[in-house]
């Protein structure tokens, strides 16, 4: 298990942390700063420390890692960090089954590996003229032969490959029964979202360190995070007030120099 003592970090001590909420966040992405905690993590099987975890404020909960080509969700507690691989959906993929013909049809649903071909579901659906019946399957990450057979006997069989998600996102197989043919497709939806570390520079200077490195680019195949320091409300406090009695300054000079002309005139 890997410790370090970084109680005096100023950019644990004061600093806001903009929480990432992305479907995931690639490692490719993570600055130094946070690989700091997540290298080890992945080495030693955790990672504790006497400050607060970065990691746990800048992603947000539920969103996974994308490392060593799959995601892995991190169990962060306020000083310790680690990670588990996902191996599953949250819930099971489904089976649609669309009943395109003028006639009540019943169907049976099978399942199989598509390594060793075990049987894992064979379910049976009853689907009315126009309508459609879904039928939950398989949650795990894999790839699975899916099989549909009617009672006049026709049968269809395909493969089907469950990916862990990514950008894409496996919903489930859709099965067209029409009066001459049965048709299967997967179901793929897309996400449309904003990376992490788009996010994290959109939200600077909140989640920024001193301690970062001043240029950008890859460093040791991460993309280096720009320099940002940690600023207190206190800090905008006497920026602010320094502004305003600069603008006063200038307002009486201006006032003097018009009593002036008039005095004159």
């Amino acid at each position: 298990m890997s410790k370090r003592d970084r109680s005096d970090d100023p950019g644990i001590r004061g600093g806001e942390y903009a929480e990432c909420n992305a479907p995931f966040v690639d490692y490719d992405e993570v600055p130094d700063y946070l690989a700091a905690e997540v290298d080890p993590a992945f080495e030693d099987g955790a990672y504790e420390t006497d400050g607060e975890l970065r990691y746990r404020r800048a992603v947000g909960d539920g969103v996974p890692l994308w490392k060593n080509d799959g995601p892995h969700d991190h169990e962060g507690k306020t000083r310790r960090l680690s990670f588990e691989r996902r191996t599953a959906f949250a819930s099971p993929r489904d089976v649609t089954v669309r009943n395109e013909t003028d006639e009540t049809i019943a169907a049976t649903v099978t399942v199989t590996d598509g390594g060793d071909g075990e049987l894992l579901l064979e379910e049976g659906t009853t689907v009315a003229p126009d309508d459609w019946q879904d039928v939950p399957t398989v949650d795990a990450f894999g790839t699975y032969d899916v099989a549909i057979e009617l009672e006049d006997g026709r049968r269809e069989t395909k493969s089907w490959e469950v990916p862990a998600p990514k950008v894409e996102v496996m919903d489930g197989v859709t099965v067209s029964i029409t009066d001459d043919k049965i048709s299967m497709s997967p179901l793929v939806s897309s996400y449309d979202y904003e990376r992490c570390s788009s996010q994290w520079d959109r939200r600077e200077p909140a989640y920024r360190s001193a301690e970062a490195v001043p240029s950008p680019g890859i460093v040791s195949g991460r993309a280096s995070p720009r320099v940002h320091t940690t600023t207190t409300r206190a800090d905008r406090f006497v920026a602010i007030v320094t502004v305003l009695a600069g603008l006063m300054a200038v307002l009486a000079a201006t006032l003097d120099s018009i009593a002036v002309d008039v005095r004159d005139d």
